[in-house]
């Protein structure tokens, strides 16, 4: 799609905005005067709580529209695209039921082996620590549920979902950037647009996306490759904080841009 064409396209979006901005300003403007034009303390409460509707209703519609995969329709040069997989392990995966795991590994090995064949390069992060946890510092609260459960010292990347040839990277923090050569590779390959899953939502996903977009990589985030055990969690962080950071996207709607 060029950019005639997206900005077309963005045209109903904000005009569905702007109406139900100025209708909900409106609602505000009568709730807080009075016949005489003044404002008593009620009315003023009223008006602040009419203003923070405004912003939320805003925030919401916004998310929503870029949610349903339409702000993935620029331009993607595969060229300059890696698929970044991030905490894929087997570790993470038992963690959680079979029956809920299984379809998201399954959808992301799909969207693997399309973009091996479309030549992109496959990234991913694992967190891993010696046998003795030193890498924890007891200062680190996360980290204390880590040693006490004894995990992520020996496994491995999914097997369904690694090949020879594909980039393997440790870290000891939540984010994929943090103790990772992670962003030195990405600019050394020239990469500058991550197509972005991970386990889980308000952890890896949610530290990795935001450094990767202070770092000003374009990012496409798989959404129904991203799993949180707190539904709610990952639907609000889906709705507003990534989608102002990120177009969201489902493994279809990807597919289809391919």
């Amino acid at each position: 799609m060029g950019a005639g064409q997206l900005s077309n396209s963005m045209g109903p979006f904000l005009d569905r905005i702007t109406k139900r901005t100025n209708r909900i300003g409106e609602d505000a403007v009568s709730e807080t005067q009075d016949v005489g034009g003044c404002l008593d303390r009620r009315q003023t409460l009223t008006g602040f709580v009419s203003a923070a509707t405004l912003i939320s209703t805003i925030s919401v519609a916004i998310g929503a529209e870029m949610v349903s995969g339409k702000g993935a329709s620029a331009a993607l040069d595969l060229k300059k695209a890696a698929l970044l997989l991030l905490h894929y392990q087997t570790d993470i995966v038992s963690l959680f039921p079979n029956e809920t795991m299984s379809p998201i590994v399954e959808r992301m090995r799909k969207i693997t082996n399309l973009l091996r064949q479309r030549g992109v390069a496959i990234y991913f992060v694992k967190i891993g620590f010696s046998s003795d946890y030193r890498e924890i510092s007891n200062n680190n609260k996360n980290g204390q549920m880590t040693k006490r459960f004894k995990r992520f010292t020996s496994d491995a990347i999914l097997p369904s979902l690694h090949e020879e040839g594909d980039t393997v990277l440790t870290g000891h923090r939540v984010s994929g950037f943090k103790g990772t050569a992670l962003d030195e590779q990405l600019r050394a390959n020239g990469i500058e647009t991550l197509i972005m899953a991970g386990l889980v939502t308000s952890g890896v996903v949610l530290s990795t996306l935001s450094e990767a977009s202070d770092l000003d990589y374009r990012i496409l985030l798989i959404e129904d490759g991203c799993y949180d055990p707190d539904k709610k969690a990952h639907d609000a962080l889906v709705s507003v904080p990534f989608a102002t950071r990120a177009d969201i996207v489902t493994a279809g709607a990807l597919a289809d841009l391919l």
